[in-house]
Formats: C-alpha cells, structure tokens, sequence
C-alpha cells in the first residue's frame, strides 16, 4: 500500500505538512516537538498505522508507551478506531506496564510482588515510630508533623515518599540527596529501612521496577538482546516527563535498530517531583 492509498483508506488526508513529516519518517532516532492541541495523538496513531500497513513493520515488533493507564487505553482505542480492528498485536502501555512484563518474564514477578500505595504508607508510619533518639535530636518539619498521638501529617508523608522515589529515579544514594522535610541523616535511615522491609517482603514499587529492569538489561545481554529483538519501533508520548531512569532502559531498548520516536513539550513537564528531566527531551539530539 502505498501512502496515498493509506491516507484515503484511514481518512487522514487532513495532516498539515509537519504531521505528514512525522507520520512518514520510519527509521531513525526522531525527536518531535508538539503543542497541546497541535495533533500528536493522531500523529502517533497515523505513525503506527503507516509503519504497519505502508512500511511493512510487524505490528507485534511496535510499542508505544505513555505515562498513565488512561492515557495508554485512549491510545489504544484510538489506534482500534482508526484501523477499524477489534484486536492489535501492537503494545500500547506505560513504562511501569512494560517494565513489569519484563521483570514477570524474567523474575516471575506477580502482581502480588507490588507494594500498594496504602501499604507504603503503614511502611513509613511503622518506620516513623522506630527513629532512634540520636536523629531526633535535630528538630524538622517531618518530626515536627508527628502530633502527640504518634500520628504523622499525611501531607509531610506523601512528600516523603515523593523524595525517595525522587532518590530512585535520579539513582542517587540516599546519603548525598538533601531532603526539603527532614535531616539528611533521617531521610538516609528512613530510605535504608523502606527499603529494606520492602525487600525482606519480596516486594517492589514502581521505581524499584524500573532500576531492577535497567539492572537486568545490563546484567544479562541474552534478555536485553530479546527485548531489542521484539520491539524494533518505539514511540514515546509525553517524554518530557521521562526521569534518567527510564531513558537509560529506552536507551538500551534502541541501541540496535535506533528507532526511537519520541513527542513532548517542554513546557508541560508534570513529574518533577519525581525525577524527571524535560532536558534529557532537548538534548535528545546529542544523545
């Protein structure tokens, strides 16, 4: 098929001229940059369909990746409703989806394996109960949160949990990151126990999910050259909410066929708190 015939077929011969740029390109690393509102969903729809049904890809050698489960399902059915299919070997997801379909091949992980946000929050209570005396010596917002009945401000502890997911996602040790709610040497011993409980219960979050994948993918060239085999095409949408993290996998990902095909705006970046970094999107080119 060729691109005429397609666009006729899928009814998208409305694109302006920068959309059809992006729906062509095939191979290659591509960096675009889109507004809200300028159209990137369909880009990215019209981009999986072209490489299937004009350049010929596998679709089941195609993954897309977002940032929330609603996003990715929208995706999905858009892609469905545009090709007028019930069913599509492509991989629609989010990194953490992904990154748990590796780890489950490899580690047998379940979804058993995964902390829940309401057991992080009975972790840190317990551990806020437990700080020995020398670190209490030193006064902060995060002690001073804890009221006379042993209870902590729920608010103070989210931002805690932010912070070590931060640590996380930057791959920073605990010792060397200032924390904004407490000491460095309590923050250092409340990630040392979170992460230690975590561990001796078999249990993982969604941050360890990505180190642990990168870990793997370093560690073991045969499961790293099985991914790169199977998803020879990846698109990322909203990649200026990528952390350092995850771009090194997607990195390792694309190091055989370069097919990287990412869209963002830099001016939309929504998890800084966790980690990510709109630069790694502008500095894409260099990379």
């Amino acid at each position: 098929m060729d691109y005429h015939t397609f666009c006729q077929k899928f009814n998208i011969c409305g694109l302006n001229e920068q959309q059809e740029a992006a729906v062509r390109r095939v191979n290659g690393a591509t960096l675009l940059l889109a507004v809200p509102g300028s159209g990137k969903t369909t880009v990215i729809v019209a981009r999986t369909g072209y490489l299937m049904y004009v350049a010929g890809v596998k679709p089941e050698n195609i993954l897309t990746i977002t940032y929330t489960r609603a996003a990715a399902k929208e995706m999905k059915e858009r892609f469905l409703s545009f090709t007028g299919q019930q069913y599509t070997p492509v991989t629609f997801g989010t990194f953490h989806a992904f990154f748990y379909q590796i780890l489950k091949q490899t580690y047998h992980f379940n979804a058993s394996s995964i902390l829940k946000e309401s057991d992080k929050r009975k972790m840190m209570k317990n551990i806020l109960h437990h700080i020995p005396e020398d670190l209490k010596n030193e006064p902060c917002m995060l002690l001073n949160s804890i009221d006379k009945n042993g209870e902590v401000n729920q608010d103070m502890m989210q931002r805690l949990i932010s912070e070590i997911s931060k640590v996380k996602n930057l791959g920073l040790a605990a010792s060397d990151y200032e924390s904004t709610v407490c000491t460095s040497a309590l923050f250092a011993f409340i990630y040392e126990q979170y992460s230690h409980i975590a561990a001796h219960n078999n249990k993982l979050d969604f941050d360890d999910m990505v180190i642990l994948c990168l870990e793997l993918l370093k560690a073991k060239p045969s499961v790293l050259h099985l991914w790169q085999k199977r998803y020879s095409y990846i698109l990322i949408d909203e990649f200026q909410d990528i952390s350092p993290s995850q771009y090194e996998v997607i990195r390792l990902l694309a190091d055989t066929h370069h097919n990287l095909f990412i869209v963002g705006d830099d001016d939309q970046s929504i998890y800084g708190f966790r980690g990510s970094r709109p630069q790694l999107m502008l500095d894409f080119a260099r990379y």
